[in-house]
């Protein structure tokens, strides 16, 4: 028996509804994103999509590892974990602060006054924080840290001046392992710092000036990333905890310590070690961290 007409359509105007309705969806949600997000999202998902099961590995030894942390802080709290294992292991670790953190600091801090109270205010944390990064990363087995002094929370505007004696750093120092914020990692200053980075390694790879085996982990603070790669950091968790802890100035409106104890807490349950402590990192050749840097910014 053949059934009614109406019957046989009404699943035909279902599925084109059902379509509309998700192509709807979306141009509403793309919309409604900036582009910034967006673009981190496209990122994100392509690399989670191309990305196996992250691997364990251990913490590097014998290397020349370059850090370069957005502001005295990142270093300790991205990957400062990993960071003091591969000093143990014989690695000759550099870090270079690229900003000079007068701008990390609480608006009600501010001392009463005029201009020159603010100033001098700025000028005597840059000169904390400096110390504190210092300290930092004495916590860590590493020397002190070089600081570029870029202009805090401006770094977009300085990547040009930054672009030479980054360069030659890498050219003279030549790292085999390069630790530097994700491409989308959600801070200005953290997206900047990639940015300067990807130009720098393009001029540098152009000149044939980094060992063939050179490697970039980059590493999370404000935004996870699609991690490839985990190092257990149980072992040097207390010197990541002190480290973190030397940056006092930062520790007065929010509670670093907890906040990463937690992340790194968190990703030992992907790393199948739950009750322990793992960094994460999404591990690349410099090409691929242009690569990374360039889709991010083009979308």
């Amino acid at each position: 028996m053949n059934l009614p007409a109406k019957a046989t359509t009404l699943p035909t105007w279902r599925h084109l509804l059902a379509r509309l309705g998700r192509e709807l969806l979306r141009r509403v949600v793309a919309d409604g994103l900036p582009p910034t997000v967006r673009r981190a999202l496209r990122l994100q998902l392509q690399l989670a999509h191309a990305s196996q099961q992250p691997a364990m590995v251990p913490a590097p030894a014998g290397r020349r590892v370059l850090v370069l942390a957005p502001h005295a802080d990142d270093e300790s709290l991205g990957c400062g974990g990993t960071l003091a294992l591969a000093a143990q292991a014989g690695c000759s670790v550099r870090v270079l602060v690229l900003t000079d953190g007068r701008k990390g600091y609480d608006p009600a801090r501010l001392p009463p006054g005029d201009e020159a109270a603010r100033i001098g205010f700025e000028q005597a944390l840059a000169a904390q924080r400096l110390q504190e990064a210092t300290a930092a990363c004495r916590c860590l087995g590493l020397p002190a840290p070089g600081c570029l002094g870029m202009p805090d929370g401006a770094l977009d505007s300085a990547i040009g001046w930054a672009l030479d004696p980054l360069s030659e750093l890498l050219a003279d120092w030549r790292p085999e392992l390069i630790f530097a914020p994700f491409a989308t990692d959600a801070h200005p200053d953290h997206m900047a710092a990639a940015r300067l980075l990807a130009r720098a390694l393009a001029r540098v790879l152009a000149r044939h000036q980094l060992p063939a085996d050179a490697q970039v982990w980059a590493y999370e603070t404000w935004t996870p990333l699609p991690a490839n790669t985990f190092v257990d950091i149980g072992a040097s968790m207390a010197a990541k905890r002190a480290a973190i802890a030397a940056h006092a100035s930062q520790m007065e409106g929010t509670d670093y310590l907890r906040v990463f104890e937690g992340l790194a807490a968190y990703r030992s349950l992907g790393a199948g070690r739950p009750g322990g402590q793992v960094e994460a990192f999404h591990r690349d050749t410099p090409a691929g961290y242009i690569d990374q840097v360039r889709r991010a910014a083009a979308g």
